[in-house]
């Protein structure tokens, strides 16, 4: 993520948006990752609600193929 504490006023105008824009995109990735991470933990734990027998199964063939 960019510098905040830039304090360089002397950007010109499509500058300054250009900068403002990446910050704006950079934001969003961050936030897109955190809730894919998030959403991605509920439905592991609602699929673990459902059925845990599969969950733990699923869980120990995702460690075994790590371990290859």
């Amino acid at each position: 993520m960019k510098d905040l504490t830039n304090t360089n006023t002397s950007l010109q105008a499509p500058e300054l948006i250009s900068e403002i824009r990446e910050l704006i995109v950079e934001s969003r990735n961050s936030v897109a990752q955190v809730v894919n991470s998030a959403l991605t933990l509920l439905y592991w734990k609602i699929g673990e609600k459902i059925n845990p027998n599969n969950a733990i199964e699923t869980l120990s063939d995702c460690v075994s193929v790590r371990k290859s």
